[in-house]
């Protein structure tokens, strides 16, 4: 892949036209690339029988697991971001930077674009394959060129980077993608347990399942979350935390969707009156 070149000066570096002159130790020649990373596509397949059976949405298609994030500066210098996200992220993190640097009275813009990725997945994908494929600007169909692979298993962090350096309307872009994965317990039930003041019991609710809200009793001060997990021995625990009213209304929770990730959409937010 074609990338920023920097000339510096050298003693072999040969003029041939007598209107050309030497670059300086900034100065940057630029080139098109016809490959613009924008984003990646996730695609898990079990290989337990036959070829494999893939079990996530193709591309395109509606709940399809993938994120595109970019930004465009046409020529006249203005800047649209793109940013297309699946919920089945559980944490995103996306930055980006625009430096201008002027050398030789040439201005050069420079576009730093970083995004890291969690995912957490159910036991359900143990030993399934979980495929990473880059999009790229203008193509129908994610990648197969730098496509990653791993064997998903219990207790094993993976992560997986796509970098890529490029010039469009003579802007350079660095693009970073860094999506960690991972297999995590099943949570089977969430207790929410309302307290008051005087740290007695208003109310107890417990969820099997997601929902969006749950509006809090006026009395209740403080709200002890208790998310119920089974481990890999088959043998139950709980972790707990304490939600107050200055908080954030809302509490992420590891319940799994119907592709087996813990999404963003698990999450519920706690409504005091």
């Amino acid at each position: 892949m074609k990338r920023i070149i920097l000339m510096g000066l050298s003693l072999l570096f040969l003029v041939v036209l007598s209107s050309c002159k030497l670059a300086t130790d900034e100065e940057i020649i630029i080139e098109e690339n016809d490959k613009k990373l924008i984003g990646f596509y996730i695609q898990i397949v079990d290989f337990s029988e036959g070829l494999g059976t893939r079990l996530l949405p193709e591309y395109g298609e509606v709940d399809a697991v993938y994120m595109i994030d970019w930004i465009e500066v046409d020529e006249d210098g203005y800047s649209t971001q793109f940013n297309e996200t699946s919920p089945s992220f559980l944490n995103v993190k996306s930055n980006t930077h625009i430096h201008d640097n002027i050398v030789n009275d040439i201005k050069t813009r420079t576009i730093t674009i970083t995004s890291d990725i969690e995912i957490l997945l159910g036991i359900e994908h143990e030993d399934h394959v979980l495929y990473i494929d880059p999009i790229y600007e203008g193509d129908d169909t994610p990648s197969d060129d730098g496509s990653y692979g791993h064997m998903l298993s219990r207790g094993q962090t993976t992560t997986s980077t796509f970098e890529d350096e490029y010039i469009k309307n003579e802007v350079i872009y660095k693009v970073s993608f860094k999506i960690s994965h991972k297999i995590v317990d099943e949570v089977t039930h969430v207790n929410f347990i309302e307290m008051n003041e005087n740290h007695q019991i208003v109310k107890e609710t417990t969820l099997y399942e997601p929902i969006e809200t749950l509006n809090l009793q006026e009395s209740t001060a403080y709200v002890i979350i208790e998310e119920h997990f089974i481990n890999g021995g088959n043998e139950p625990y709980i972790v707990r935390r304490v939600h107050e009213e200055n908080q954030t209304s809302f509490e992420q929770l590891h319940f799994l969707n119907v592709y087996g990730f813990v999404s963003r959409e698990s999450g519920i937010s706690l409504l005091f009156s």
